[in-house]
């Protein structure tokens, strides 16, 4: 073979050996910010889900979480709370039309609802910034969305903080 193989072969065992050692050795960057693993409890507020079904989320089952449209994995449902959303609501903030003739047309469309449920994640990172998740980072105001059997909406995150054990 040849030399400049051999050479190569060392650069790159040597390398790889002293980046696995700083890191079991805590001196990278990387394993500095990360502080420990705990579980978060988040809080979500999803808005204008159009269903028939005002039981969509049921606490004690597992959803699919998605951040920034990048799967997260099943979490599960610690509560939920859904109640109808005003559907004058709906019409005043959406179609540009007087007031009145907005709360005569507001029951044409009785099937949409505003829920808040909280999830539990169990295995969150922990770091100076905030909190890691699947490579996500779960920021208050980030865009969610859950996915499920039966649905898939959108949200966002209104909350997160520490489960206490």
């Amino acid at each position: 073979m040849h030399k400049s193989f051999w050479i190569i072969l060392a650069l790159v065992f040597v390398l790889s050996s002293a980046g696995f050692v700083s890191s079991k050795l805590k001196l990278g960057g990387v394993s500095k910010a990360i502080k420990g693993s705990e579980s978060v409890v988040l809080d979500l507020w999803l808005d204008e889900i159009p269903s028939t079904n005002a039981e969509l989320f049921k606490t004690g089952d597992t959803t699919n979480l998605l951040v920034r449209n990048r799967p997260h994995g099943k979490l599960e449902i610690l509560s939920s709370h859904c109640v109808p959303l005003s559907t004058d609501r709906f019409y005043l903030r959406r179609v540009s039309v007087p007031t009145q003739q907005a709360k005569e047309e507001a029951f044409q469309e009785p099937f949409l609802w505003q829920c808040r449920l909280t999830l539990r994640d169990p295995s969150a990172l922990s770091t100076a910034n905030g909190y890691l998740s699947q490579g996500n980072q779960l920021k208050i105001g980030s865009r969610i969305a859950l996915e499920g059997v039966l649905y898939r909406v959108d949200g966002y995150i209104v909350n997160i903080k520490p489960e206490k054990v």
